[in-house]
């Protein structure tokens, strides 16, 4: 039974602030996010990756983790939910509240979460995520991102010069993996290999109906 732990979001904003009071991420060379442990980064980022249902490619392909973390855009409570399979499953849902609003299903909120499978030897993260509207369905993927640092414009107004200068760290989405709905089996990264298991689920949803092994290509890394 799914026991959800809420990590106040105002935790990871001070620990960004302590970041930056030492120096910060772009310092000490790792981003003060992780995907694994608190201070999290925000299920509600990871969601803008995703691409929808109804779509097809990648429409948002990075987002700036140092500016987005703590604000007002990806506002909301990080729950997560302990499970067999190591890391946590890291989710945000919506508040139906007693009476549930428009768009609460009677299978429960609509929510989005992830849970890191594991890191390949070439640095990509790949990550299991699950996306529900509030109805049955819970439309599986593993997507593929990296963690980057980055430079912004810093405006110098005293001066008037823009200077190449503000550093920041990026999730980049590199692609994804569809998995079904509902999908029921275990994933595993080993070097830059992802194995994915067979959908235990009678009847599956036809996506991954046999074992698949995965190599990750990626030249320069």
């Amino acid at each position: 039974m799914r026991k959800p732990i809420a990590v106040p979001i105002l935790v990871f904003v001070a620990a960004l602030y302590g970041a930056a009071a030492n120096g910060g991420a772009a310092e000490t060379g790792t981003p003060a996010y992780s995907f694994a442990k608190a201070p999290f980064i925000p299920p509600s980022i990871v969601g803008d990756l995703n691409t929808w249902l109804s779509d097809g490619g990648d429409q948002v392909v990075a987002v700036n983790l140092t500016d987005s973390v703590g604000s007002n855009r990806y506002y909301g409570a990080i729950k997560t939910d302990a499970n067999d399979e190591g890391n946590p499953f890291v989710y945000t849902d919506e508040d139906c509240g007693a009476a549930p609003k428009q768009g609460c299903g009677n299978f429960g909120p609509p929510s989005f979460g992830y849970r890191l499978v594991g890191r390949a030897a070439n640095g990509v993260f790949v990550l299991f995520t699950e996306e529900s509207g509030g109805g049955s369905g819970r439309f599986r993927n593993l997507m593929l991102v990296t963690l980057e640092k980055d430079k912004a414009l810093d405006y110098d107004e005293k001066i008037g010069v823009l200077r190449l200068s503000r550093e920041r760290w990026l999730i980049r989405k590199l692609g994804e993996v569809p998995l079904g709905d509902r999908y029921d089996g275990k994933v595993t990264v080993s070097g830059n290999r992802i194995l994915i298991e067979a959908d235990k689920r009678n009847p599956t949803a036809g996506v991954v109906d046999k074992d698949k092994v995965i190599r990750l290509e990626m030249p320069g890394r």
